[in-house]
């Protein structure tokens, strides 16, 4: 008999940015639900989905996620953790369903009843497979056509289609505060995912305590955002201990805090200013030669369109702040996040073309292992039981890793798996390069280092 049969994995997908009471309260909370065995946490790398480098590097995230009730933690390369609310979800959700996860936390603002049936409700809407979706569709379109951003075209689409469709005037008010909520978009984007890819994961949803998402108080005796520490630790004199965060984080992550310095955004605006210059100038040298090679466009990168291109090229300044450059540039049409997304792709050299190649192969070709906790370590024979794609736990051994499993009969996944790992290498230097030119910190590249065992 195999001795994993009956052994249940819950899954997470996280920023951890850093990690902070809220996720420990997830973590029990998730487990008393779903009585797993184990918790793994699929965590975002270098770059994080606000468009920006992570306030710590990936292990030092994952050491502190390893400490408090995480048994194994993989990464979410660049392409993805930078991504949209929807390709981070897709691709999150695909890791844990190829990982052979059971059981999916995630929290909500709104965790009623009902949360799980509407949750769905909106998801069948926008996926196109409800009475809806005709509905749907025109009046998208209508709003898009007046100027609004997508998120808020989408938003209010969705609700007249349900109104127009006879829905109650209690479902369609519950609707709307969860479309009004960001951790419940994040959750709907989830459950996307797995109506799309047919996925057996089971959602274990926790009400969200605490601070909002973007809150930037901390005040005692409630759980502090993560948007509010890193204000924190930006702002304070940082050697002086985080005394005004330890209560809002676990010991053991407070100690790790004090041993590391974070890394303000701030620090990629002027190489950002000068990268896009360089652009500019490499495309106005095209255009003048019409020389037969690669356009500079930056319409190539993730997230920019040719209007979008021009507002930034028209709007980009040399500033201290990395927030005031994103605000220079927004506009109603395109938001912060958007924008922000938008950058990091053009710093990280993610293009459009990436993103279908790594969406066409499957989104998932390897899973990289970044730590488990040395009293769980049986969950990585579990996990090799269960995976759907190899693991890698080396990241020297990459190339052979994934050539191994998919150079003769599926070269489409080797070539898709070697870039997407590249991307990350690469954002992986970029990071170690601004840690260096912030605090002198020396940090290895993604080849030397270990994985952590806790």
């Amino acid at each position: 008999m195999n001795t994993y049969t009956n052994k249940k994995i819950l899954g997470i997908i996280a920023e951890y940015n850093p990690f902070h009471n809220g996720h420990e309260y997830q973590i029990k909370k998730a487990l008393q639900l779903c009585g797993a065995d184990y918790v793994v946490a699929v965590i975002s790398g270098h770059f994080v989905q606000r468009g920006e480098p992570a306030i710590f590097d990936t292990s030092t995230r994952a050491e502190m996620a390893l400490n408090c009730g995480v048994d194994a933690v993989f990464d979410i390369p660049a392409p993805f953790s930078t991504s949209s609310a929807e390709d981070f979800a897709m691709y999150g959700v695909a890791l844990l369903e190829a990982l052979g996860a059971d059981f999916i936390s995630f929290g909500c603002e709104d965790a009623g009843e009902n949360i799980l049936n509407d949750l769905h409700l909106i998801s069948y809407i926008l996926l196109g497979k409800n009475k809806c979706r005709q509905m749907f569709s025109a009046a998208l379109k209508a709003e898009l056509a007046s100027g609004k951003s997508y998120p808020a075209s989408r938003n209010t689409a969705v609700l007249k289609s349900l109104t127009d469709s006879g829905y109650d005037v209690d479902t369609i008010k519950r609707i709307s505060d969860i479309l009004n909520k960001p951790n419940n978009i994040l959750a709907l984007e989830y459950i996307k995912s797995i109506i799309r890819l047919k996925a057996g994961l089971k959602p274990v949803i926790i009400k969200r305590c605490g601070m909002g998402y973007k809150s930037t108080e901390l005040i005692p005796g409630h759980f502090a955002s993560a948007s509010s520490i890193r204000k924190q630790l930006f702002e304070d004199s940082y050697h002086s201990g985080c005394t005004n965060i330890y209560e809002y984080v676990p010991e053991t992550v407070y100690k790790i805090l004090k041993k590391h310095n974070p890394l303000n955004p701030d620090i990629i605006t002027g190489y950002t200013y000068r990268k896009i210059l360089e652009l500019k100038y490499s495309h106005y040298i095209y255009q003048q030669t019409k020389t037969p090679k690669e356009s500079f466009s930056l319409s190539q990168f993730t997230d920019i369109s040719p209007e979008l291109e021009k507002r930034i090229y028209s709007n980009i300044g040399f500033n201290t702040s990395y927030e005031k450059m994103i605000s220079e540039i927004k506009s109603k049409q395109y938001t912060h996040s958007r924008i922000s997304r938008a950058i990091i792709h053009i710093i990280l050299d993610i293009t459009k073309s990436d993103m279908a190649l790594f969406k066409n192969s499957g989104y998932i070709n390897y899973a990289r292992l970044i730590g488990f906790k040395k009293s769980k370590s049986d969950i990585l024979g579990i996990i090799k039981n269960k995976s759907q794609v190899p693991v890698i736990s080396k990241a020297a051994d990459f190339d052979k890793v994934l050539f191994n499993n998919f150079n003769k009969s599926m070269p489409l996944r080797y070539e898709a798996g070697r870039r997407l790992f590249l991307k990350e290498a690469y954002a992986s230097q970029l990071y170690n390069s601004f840690c260096y030119e912030l605090h002198k910190n020396i940090l290895p590249n993604i080849f030397e280092r270990n994985f952590l065992k806790v």
